[in-house]
């Protein structure tokens, strides 16, 4: 097993969190809010559901479903942004460490570096995900 990617084992239970009905299983803010304050946390890292091709979202291209895995994958090691936005780094807060497809959702480990990513988290405000990506071409079906 390649030693820098993590696995379910790896990242803390009170830092792993599942959205599944739109709420996110948070850690107690009173814990953790003093350590990110003082830099004895410097990262959180989480699990969540972040793209399925099977529900309702507003962009109307679809995926094929055989291209799904390789297209969860592409997300490796990319920024973790805010809103889509890839021109200030200020947007951005964090790194996702994998992606991968299930047969229905796409699951993203994200690894949450800054002070303003962390302190969302913990407050409760992602609950929400979108993915973006840039094409070559599309097909109409």
């Amino acid at each position: 097993m390649d030693p820098t990617k993590k696995t379910n084992s790896d990242l803390l239970p009170v830092l792993f969190s599942l959205p599944v009905t739109n709420r996110l299983n948070l850690p107690s803010r009173a814990e953790l809010l003093p350590k990110i304050e003082n830099g004895e946390i410097d990262h959180l890292d989480f699990r969540a559901r972040v793209f399925s091709p099977n529900t309702k979202n507003r962009n109307p291209y679809r995926f094929k479903n055989e291209d799904l895995p390789a297209f969860a994958q592409s997300f490796e090691g990319q920024p973790y942004l805010r809103d889509h936005n890839t021109w200030t780094i200020d947007a951005r807060d964090g790194t996702l460490l994998s992606a991968t497809y299930d047969g229905e959702w796409m699951i993203a480990d994200v690894r949450l570096t800054t002070r303003r990513g962390m302190l969302d988290y913990i407050e409760g405000k992602m609950d929400r995900f979108s993915i973006g990506w840039f094409y070559d071409d599309a097909h109409c079906s």
